[in-house]
C-alpha cells in the first residue's frame, strides 16, 4: 500500500535516518522508567485545558500513598532486623554463619573448605539445627522463616557460639560488610518501591467508586517500580464507573510471569480477548521488540481518553459474551486509531479481520523467518463470536446479555462501516512511517523518542485548581 498521508519534518527526518545504515540511530524505541513517566503523566494533564487526561500511577494516589507506607513498611522489617544484628557485636558472627549455611554454596565457596567446616561443627557441638543442614536424617521444610529458627536459640548459647565464631573474624569481616552493603542496596529498592499485588486492586477499586458519571481515567502499574530501572514492563488499565478495560494484552509475559500483567480480578473487566477467538495458531503480537511497552501504554492511553474519551465511546466495542468453556467475560474491540503504532502488520491485519461480516472462522497466512515459513492463524469473527454467545446466554436464561449481545449485532454494520473508514486513514498514517529496509513500523520506535524527550523535560508546572477533577 502506498502512503499518501505527508510526514510531518521530524518524522521525515527520523525515517530517514533508520533508513540509513551508517546512521547510529536506534531502530529500537527507547525503554521508559517509572520516573520518567512522571513527567508524561504531567504533560498529557495540562496539555487540553479543556479536556485534560487523567493518568494515575500505581501508588501515586493519596489512598494508594498509604497502602505504599505500609507496604514498604512491612518490606523493611527483615533487612532492619538483619542491620540490628550484624551491628551488635554480641551477635553478628553467629547471625551472618547462621543466616548463610542457608545458603551452604555462598559461603562454602567465600571461605576455605576447613574452615566452612568448622562452621559447621560449632553449631552441631550445641545441637542446633540450621537451614540447609541435616543432622540424623532430619531436614527442615523449605518455608521456615531462618530469623523464626533464629530467635529461637538459647540466648547464652548465641554468646557462646558468636565468641567462638569471632575467632574466625579474619575471614568472616569482610564478607558480613559484603553482606551489610547488599542489605543497604536492598533497602534502597524498597525507598524505589511502589505498590503490587493485592494493593493494586485496592487502589484501582478505590480510583472507580471516586469517579463521577461518564468520566474515565488512566491507571499506569510499573511492577512495583517507582525508579529509575529502565525496562520493566508496564501494563495500563482505562477505569470508567462501569468497568475496567484492558486495552493492551501481553499473553507471553501473562503465561510466563503472571505477576508481571496488572488483572483487575474482575468479571467485568473487558479485554481484546485474543485468547478466545484465535481457533488455530499462536496469539500474535503487536509489538516486535522487548521496548516500547511504557510508550505503547500512554499512547493508548491518550488516544483513548483525549477529546472527553471519543474514541473510547465511538470507534471500541466493548459487551459481555460466553466463552466456549460457558464463562461470563467481556470483550473489548479497539479503536483503529492506536493501530498505527503496532510494529507489527499481521496484528493489524487479524484485527481487521475480526470484524469481517462472517458468520465462519476466517484463517490468515503469512511468511516467517529466514527461510519464508509459512504459518496460518484461525480466527473467530466478532459477528460469530456475538450469534454464539447470544446462544449459549439464552440456553443460560440470561436475557440481559442475550439483548445486550444482540444490539452490539444489530448496530455491528454501521460501526464495521465507521471503523473500517478510519482504519484506512491510520494505516495510511503508519504506512508512511514504514522503512524500506526493517521489518518493524517506525511509528512507535518515533513516538518512543519522542516521549523521552517529554520525560526529560521539566513540564511546567501549572495549577488544579482550573482543571475539573474527575472525582466526587
Amino acid at each position: 500500500m502506498q502512503s499518501q498521508f505527508k510526514l510531518s519534518v521530524n518524522k521525515a527526518l527520523f525515517k530517514a535516518k533508520a533508513e540509513d545504515m551508517e546512521d547510529n540511530i536506534s531502530t529500537k524505541p527507547e525503554c521508559m522508567s517509572s520516573i520518567d513517566a512522571n513527567n508524561v503523566i504531567k504533560h498529557y494533564l495540562f496539555k487540553e485545558k479543556e479536556n485534560p487526561i487523567f493518568i494515575y500511577k500505581n501508588g501515586e494516589t493519596l489512598f494508594g500513598q498509604a497502602l505504599l507506607e505500609q507496604e514498604k513498611k512491612t518490606l523493611m522489617e527483615i533487612p532492619n532486623q538483619d542491620l540490628a544484628y550484624l551491628k551488635n557485636k554480641a551477635t553478628k558472627y553467629i547471625y551472618y554463619v547462621f543466616h548463610h549455611l542457608f545458603e551452604q554454596s555462598r559461603l562454602y565457596h567465600a571461605v576455605k573448605a576447613n574452615e566452612f567446616k568448622d562452621f559447621l561443627n560449632i553449631f552441631k557441638k550445641y545441637n542446633i539445627q540450621c537451614p540447609g543442614m541435616h543432622f540424623s536424617g532430619l531436614s527442615l521444610e523449605k518455608d521456615v522463616k531462618i530469623l523464626d529458627i533464629f530467635k529461637g536459640i538459647n540466648e547464652q548459647v548465641k554468646l557462646t557460639i558468636n565468641a567462638e565464631l569471632q575467632k574466625k573474624s579474619t575471614a568472616l569481616n569482610p564478607l558480613i560488610e559484603i553482606y551489610k552493603r547488599r542489605i543497604l542496596e536492598y533497602q534502597e529498592e524498597i525507598a524505589a518501591h511502589s505498590i503490587t499485588g493485592d494493593n493494586i486492586q485496592k487502589e484501582i477499586r478505590h480510583i472507580q467508586q471516586m469517579l463521577k458519571p461518564g468520566k474515565a481515567v488512566g491507571y499506569l502499574y510499573t511492577n512495583g517500580s517507582n525508579g529509575r530501572e529502565k525496562g520493566i514492563h508496564f501494563e495500563v488499565l482505562i477505569i470508567t464507573p462501569e468497568r475496567f478495560i484492558k486495552p493492551l494484552s501481553w499473553y507471553a509475559i501473562d503465561k510466563s510471569r503472571p505477576q508481571a500483567t496488572i488483572n483487575a480480578n474482575d468479571p467485568h473487566t473487558a479485554y481484546f480477548a485474543l485468547d478466545k477467538i484465535i481457533e488455530d495458531g499462536d496469539i500474535p503480537v503487536f509489538q516486535g521488540s522487548d521496548h516500547g511497552c511504557g510508550t505503547f501504554c500512554f499512547l493508548n492511553v491518550k488516544e483513548y481518553l483525549k477529546e472527553n474519551a471519543a474514541q473510547l465511546k465511538h470507534y471500541t466495542l466493548q459487551f459481555p459474551f460466553y466463552t466456549k468453556e460457558g464463562k461470563l467475560q467481556w470483550f473489548f474491540y479497539p479503536s483503529p486509531h492506536v493501530l498505527r503504532y503496532g510494529e507489527s502488520s499481521f496484528f493489524n491485519k487479524i484485527v481487521k479481520t475480526i470484524l469481517t461480516d462472517s458468520d465462519d472462522a476466517i484463517t490468515l497466512e503469512r511468511k516467517i523467518g529466514i527461510q519464508s515459513k509459512t504459518t496460518s492463524t484461525k480466527v473467530q469473527t466478532i459477528q460469530c463470536l456475538l450469534k454464539e454467545s447470544i446462544k449459549k446466554a439464552s440456553e443460560n436464561g440470561d436475557i440481559v446479555t442475550a439483548e445486550y449481545n444482540y444490539k452490539i449485532l444489530e448496530n455491528l454494520e454501521s460501526f464495521r462501516k465507521k471503523w473500517m473508514d478510519e482504519y484506512e486513514k491510520a494505516m495510511q498514517k503508519r504506512e508512511a512511517m514504514q522503512p524500506k529496509n526493517r521489518p518493524y513500523n517506525l511509528y512507535l520506535t518515533y513516538s518512543s523518542h519522542r516521549m523521552k524527550k517529554i520525560a526529560e523535560k521539566e513540564v511546567t508546572s501549572q495549577s488544579k485548581k482550573d482543571i475539573s477533577s474527575p472525582f466526587f
